[in-house]
């Protein structure tokens, strides 16, 4: 099971060429949080599974976030926070699909199996916003999957309209 969350981890990270190209989480955010917790960057860097706290420090000064929702979500726990909490206020500047995956913990993939469409194009949607011709079984799905109602969907829909 371990392997297998290692692997799509993998996967997502491969598909978006390793680094996502925008920043979801909020480094006064995360300082604040790790704060509260009375954490330091290298407590939390450990308690999250990584080497040292210049990973926590690249994210607090905004060099950097994490990859995966699947980390971010440790971050989150670690530091006793929603993960949302520690995420941007304006994800694009409006709330979109890429938020809403990181916000739920879901990797790209699954989001795709939800959709039943390929993750080239939910990386599309991620980019360049959902299209406004999603069918309301689309949207159905992707606001299940995500953790949402479909209403939550619109804004990004609205996005890509304009």
């Amino acid at each position: 099971m371990r392997s297998d969350l290692a692997f799509r981890i993998w996967r997502e990270l491969y598909s978006v060429g390793i680094m996502p190209s925008e920043q979801v989480l909020s480094g006064e955010k995360l300082r604040a949080a790790r704060e509260a917790a009375g954490l330091t960057q290298a407590q939390l860097a450990v308690a999250v599974g990584l080497a040292g706290g210049e990973r926590i420090s690249e994210w607090e000064r905004g060099a950097s976030s994490p990859r995966t929702p699947e980390l971010l979500h440790r971050v989150a726990r670690a530091c006793h926070v929603r993960p949302s909490a520690l995420l941007r206020d304006d994800p694009s500047p409006q709330v979109d699909l890429r938020w809403l995956r990181f916000s739920a913990g879901v990797t790209l993939d699954e989001v795709a199996e939800a959709a039943d469409t390929p993750p080239p194009t939910v990386r599309r949607w991620e980019r360049h916003g959902l299209p406004a011709s999603l069918s309301p079984q689309v949207a159905q799905s992707l606001a299940e999957v995500l953790g949402v109602e479909p209403e939550a969907l619109r804004p990004a829909q609205v996005a890509a309209e304009q």
